[in-house]
């Protein structure tokens, strides 16, 4: 019932799209697992070593830009109204837009389909988009780092660790290994339910966080925070202040 309740207090769970298309957080998560299972089927993204480009039938492949497919909104929104005519799907509604991802899986993730160029494309301009979100928000760190007096040298994860864990950065301290969560800024205020806290939305689905630090950042601002004790919802986390790092 909590969930339910905060679920439904907020309502920026489910995405909108072209022509009033609406997906809940199930359905977005049950269009994931379609994409996801094609991509496993088309590549074994495991083999990729270090996450490094990869050649098939003389195309090089980046599994970075592969992995943006499964939860990619901007892609949703190109194959409902695609205006260059690079994706014909005659998508309307919902049903027909599950319908044509089933259909056209090949189309969109093979190598040999005839959209992978175009979807590609697109994933390699959403990944250096994001990448570079990714500097900035690291940059904050070692410097909030830098004023606790320890110099931090952040390193790339495994694909793995990317794809399932969530990790876009790792680094040594003291001999151990800390991971890092870096999440597109939406808006972050008080929460109303719980003024010792922040709600901070955030752009895709949200799952449990597996890392020690949570960055969020936009254009305009970036926050650094603790992971343990955040509690995560489909698109909003719940954090206390304490766990605030500046």
């Amino acid at each position: 019932m909590k969930f339910i309740l905060e679920y439904a207090g907020y309502g920026h769970d489910n995405l909108s799209l072209p022509k009033g298309i609406v997906l809940t957080n199930q359905e977005r998560m049950e269009m994931c697992k379609i994409i996801a299972d094609a991509l496993k089927q088309f590549y074994n993204l495991d083999k990729s070593k270090n996450g490094e480009p990869f050649t098939v039938d003389g195309i090089t492949i980046n599994p970075e830009y592969l992995s943006k497919d499964i939860n990619n909104r901007k892609l949703l929104k190109k194959i409902i109204s695609e205006q260059n005519r690079e994706i014909i799907s005659g998508v309307n509604n919902k049903a027909e837009l599950f319908n044509f991802v089933k259909n056209n899986t090949f189309d969109l993730f093979n190598h040999n389909g005839k959209y992978f160029r175009y979807v590609y494309g697109l994933l390699s301009s959403t990944s250096k988009k994001g990448k570079k979100f990714e500097n900035n928000a690291f940059k904050v760190f070692r410097e909030v780092a830098a004023k606790k007096g320890i110099d931090v040298i952040i390193e790339d994860p495994s694909l793995k660790e990317d794809i399932y864990g969530g990790i876009d950065g790792t680094f040594m301290h003291r001999g151990k290994r800390f991971t890092i969560q870096v999440k597109p800024l939406f808006k972050m205020e008080t929460y109303q339910r719980d003024p010792t806290s922040y709600i901070i939305f955030c752009d895709g689905v949200l799952k449990e966080l597996k890392t020690d630090y949570l960055i969020v950042t936009n254009e305009k601002e970036t926050k650094v925070f603790r992971s343990k004790g955040i509690t995560v919802f489909p698109s909003y986390f719940i954090a206390p202040k304490s766990n605030i790092i500046d």
